[in-house]
C-alpha cells in the first residue's frame, strides 16, 4: 500500500544504476564469470528499466555476435575510450579494477550533483517558507495596528 504512493520506493535521483551495473561487472569478471550468462541475468532482473533495456540490447548484439566491449558500448554504458581500454587489456583483475574506478567515478558524479541541487534547493526552500513567515507577520503586525487605532 505504502509503495503505491511513493512512500518506500527509493528516490530515483538517488540512483546511479549505471554505477550499480558497473560494479556488478566487476564482481563477475573478478570471479571470471562468463560475460554472456551475467548480461543476460542483469538484463532479466534490473531494477532501472530504462537500463535493463540497454542490457536485454546488448545481450541480442551479443547472441548474434557482437563483442561484448562494443556492444556496451553501443548502448551507452561505456564510451569507446573505455570499451577500447577494456577490450585491449584482458587480464581479469585489470578489468575489474578499471569497472570499479568507472562506478566509483559515477557515484561521485552523482554526489556532486545531488549537492548541487541541495545548494540550489536550500535557498528556495528558505525563501519560499520565509515569505510565509512574512506574510504571517504582516498579517498579525496590521491587525494589531488597527487594535491599536481602534483604542485611540
Amino acid at each position: 500500500m505504502l509503495s503505491m504512493f511513493g512512500i518506500l520506493r527509493p528516490i530515483r535521483w538517488l540512483q546511479s544504476p549505471a554505477a550499480i551495473s558497473k560494479q556488478l561487472l566487476a564482481v563477475a569478471i573478478e570471479n571470471q564469470k562468463p560475460l554472456h550468462k551475467v548480461l543476460a541475468t542483469l538484463a532479466k532482473y534490473h531494477f532501472h528499466s530504462p537500463t535493463r533495456k540497454r542490457l536485454l540490447e546488448v545481450r541480442n548484439d551479443m547472441d548474434l555476435g557482437a563483442e561484448t566491449w562494443q556492444a556496451i558500448e553501443g548502448v551507452g554504458l561505456l564510451n569507446a575510450n573505455e570499451a577500447k581500454f577494456l577490450k585491449a587489456n584482458s587480464e581479469y583483475r585489470l578489468q575489474a579494477y578499471f569497472l570499479r574506478q568507472l562506478a566509483a567515478e559515477d557515484w561521485r558524479q552523482r554526489d556532486r550533483l545531488i549537492s548541487f541541487r541541495s545548494m540550489l534547493i536550500h535557498p528556495a526552500l528558505t525563501l519560499f517558507f520565509g515569505g510565509f513567515v512574512a506574510l504571517f507577520s504582516i498579517g498579525f503586525f496590521a491587525a494589531l495596528v488597527m487594535l491599536i487605532q481602534s483604542l485611540t
